[in-house]
């Protein structure tokens, strides 16, 4: 995250400096952050009045010295940080918890911090990002990363989290641990669940909310609920076929119609499970989605008058697609569509059907490069407001341990 130190700074350690050791807490809280800035886990900057004290101060690790002279140096860059990031963390005053400021004109808020409450390591330590599994974990982190490599490429951020492993339902279970045993940031992302925008939310984001309000005065915490129904809903079909495997193009296209025609209802669909009988036999559901299953053709495996006679309430009649959005990252947001060409490239003497291939493959990393001025407008602001939310609290300006000779 990025970490601001406050121009009351700078009078709070002028009064005190004179009675400051190598053992006092304020001075274990300055080395602490200067570690988190050199081990790469968060940004700090601060007016050059403050950073020039901090410097200067009589008992500080040499190493923190260095960094705080690195930041005076680098200091014309401050703004571009401040620019990129909508939440941060203030340090004001010495001792106290951590208080949630809310800026009601932008509907944003920051973190109002003392300087003391990072007396202890782990609280400086880098964000953990809670979400589901690890494969949510690499979703999010490359999407974010693909964000900045289109977006902000010249600003040289980088984005630093710890995984930290929701496992669904027990998540709440997950985020109140790691406030109280850690008391590092932490931001947990989850599923909404809703099947249509008038549903409720789902059990895991519900209790996760709990928590987040429950700790909401002491702790540097997030809990962000997708505006979709899950992640699959994140990435369009169009975007999904590109890089995707022959097995499920066929209804990937069907659902390519609903995005030409009925984009919105993208946002709820079920793309990952799909739907069973029973879900035709809730009115609201029908009400919102019957349209979508009369113009789509042979998206629903049978008419919508004859899943009312089937007696299997189980049976499934909508296709889902599990395991699409790991094909994504592999494929697009990682470099699985550069291997596949590189190893059609090295082929010799290629036929007519893999010249084609390559064709296509090369189509595709066009695309890719600019993933994000491909969005469809229907998902588009939800995207980059994922991605912002991401950034601010994962950024980092990488290791510099090696820059500062610690």
């Amino acid at each position: 995250m990025l970490i601001l130190l406050d121009k009351s700074i700078e009078q709070t350690l002028l009064e005190i400096k004179h009675n400051l050791n190598e053992n006092s807490i304020e001075v274990n809280a300055l080395n602490n952050l200067a570690i988190a800035y050199r081990s790469g886990w968060h940004i700090i900057i601060g007016p050059l009045r403050v950073l020039k004290i901090i410097k200067n101060l009589e008992h500080i690790d040499k190493s923190t010295k260095s960094v705080f002279d690195k930041l005076v140096n680098e200091y014309t860059f401050q703004k571009s940080y401040k620019d990129l990031v909508e939440e941060h963390i203030l340090i004001k005053g010495l001792n106290g918890n951590p208080k949630r400021i809310e800026d009601t004109e932008e509907s944003k808020y920051h973190f109002e911090t003392p300087l003391n409450y990072f007396s202890s390591l782990a609280r400086c330590m880098k964000t953990s990002l809670l979400c589901e599994d690890e494969s949510d974990f690499d979703f999010y982190k490359k999407l974010c990363e693909k964000y900045i490599q289109e977006k902000h490429a010249i600003s040289g951020i980088h984005l630093s989290f710890n995984f930290s492993n929701g496992g669904g339902v027990n998540s709440f279970r997950v985020l109140e641990r790691g406030i109280n045993d850690q008391g590092n940031p932490i931001l947990a992302i989850a599923d909404s669940d809703k099947r249509y925008p008038e549903s409720g939310i789902g059990q895991t984001l519900t209790k996760l909310l709990k928590i987040e309000q429950k700790h909401i005065d002491r702790s540097i915490l997030s809990v962000y609920p997708l505006p979709v129904r899950a992640k699959e809903n994140l990435i369009p079909p169009s975007l999904y076929l590109i890089g995707t495997e022959h097995s499920v193009k066929r209804h990937l296209e069907k659902l390519y119609l609903v995005e030409k025609e009925n984009s919105e209802k993208l946002l709820y669909f079920n793309i990952k499970d799909g739907y069973k009988v029973k879900h035709f036999k809730d009115e609201k559901f029908i009400e919102y989605y019957g349209n979508l299953f009369v113009d789509v053709e042979d998206l629903v495996s049978c008419s919508i008058d004859d899943i009312s006679t089937k007696s299997d309430d189980g049976e499934v009649v909508v296709n889902g697609i599990k395991g699409i959005v790991e094909q994504f990252t592999n494929n697009i947001l990682d470099n699985g569509i550069e291997q596949k060409l590189q190893v059609k490239e090295r082929l010799q003497d290629p036929s007519p059907q893999i010249l084609r291939i390559i064709t296509e493959l090369e189509a595709i990393l066009e695309t890719k490069k600019h993933l994000f001025n491909n969005l469809p407008q229907y998902i588009e602001e939800i995207i980059i407001e994922l991605c912002k939310k991401l950034l601010s609290w994962g950024c980092s300006k990488g290791e510099t341990i090696a820059t500062l000779g610690a």
